[in-house]
């Protein structure tokens, strides 16, 4: 799980320096990080918490 957790860190701190570089124009970054927020935001906190909403992301995603 300390793994999960420095990831989820990681993905916070970098999201903005990132969507630019994957062609989102610096603009419209915001926006897109929002949209992103809120498709995942349970509580509608505008945060994704990660005890709760990114671990159940991340268990959805993981393919085992």
């Amino acid at each position: 799980m300390e793994e999960v957790e420095a990831a989820f860190q990681v993905f916070a701190a970098e999201l903005q320096r990132v969507l630019p570089k994957l062609g989102f124009r610096e603009a419209a970054v915001p926006d897109a990080c929002q949209q992103m927020i809120a498709a995942y935001d349970e509580n509608d906190d505008r945060r994704i918490d990660f005890d709760d909403q990114f671990v159940k992301f991340m268990e959805s995603s993981l393919i085992c």
